[in-house]
């Protein structure tokens, strides 16, 4: 053979070489176009499992009536919200007479009805004689809760609570005391006022 042409001939190594690089070409094809395939099968069966899942789980629920998501059940999202106020008395006493006085006040704003609950507690303090009774109750939005009593105190605290149904608006919340006879001497000292509204 002439020089020429064995020189334009590869040697047997490169032709294996070549014939495996095509091969590893080809086989990662293959597998690029499997793992393609098996991610597509993988997703619908999580779309196919989940979905049976939601209509076990919510049988009215699908992506068609998500837009009525905002509707909250048919209650706007107000319904929802929840406010709160306090009133705190500090270090300060207030003498009591045996009318009525407000001892703790706030208000608190609602957007819409609500169950408005209030919880206070205010400390009698007495000079140790036997009728030195402390009367309080809370009032929200004009109505009267239960009256509570304590005493014969020298020092104690009297829990307060009343809950009641209001409309939307800015409703007065406040706790009153008094003293039970002329007789006696009764100051609230130590008190608090927290008022929490719920749908």
């Amino acid at each position: 053979m002439s020089r020429s042409f064995m020189a334009g001939r590869p040697s047997p190594a490169i032709v294996v070489a070549v014939l495996a690089l095509v091969a590893a070409l080809a086989g990662s094809a293959v597998a690029g176009s499997d793992v393609q395939s098996s991610a597509a099968l993988n997703k619908k069966k999580v779309k196919k499992i989940a979905k049976k899942q939601i209509n076990k789980l919510a049988p009215g629920l699908s992506v068609a009536n998500a837009d009525n998501a905002d509707a909250l059940g048919g209650q706007s999202p107000s319904a929802f919200e929840t406010t709160s106020a306090s009133d705190d008395g500090g270090d300060t006493s207030v003498t009591l007479g045996t009318a009525n006085t407000t001892v703790l006040s706030t208000t608190i704003t609602v957007p819409s009805p609500k169950t408005v609950t209030a919880v206070a507690s205010v400390e009698a303090f007495g000079d140790g004689g036997g009728n030195d009774f402390m009367l309080c109750n809370a009032e929200i939005a004009g109505t009267n809760g239960t009256r509570l009593e304590v005493g014969p105190a020298e020092r104690e605290t009297l829990p307060v609570t009343q809950s009641r149904s209001v409309g939307a608006g800015t409703h007065t919340v406040r706790v009153e005391c008094a003293k039970d006879s002329a007789g006696a001497s009764v100051e609230a000292r130590d008190r608090s006022l927290s008022v929490v509204a719920t749908g």
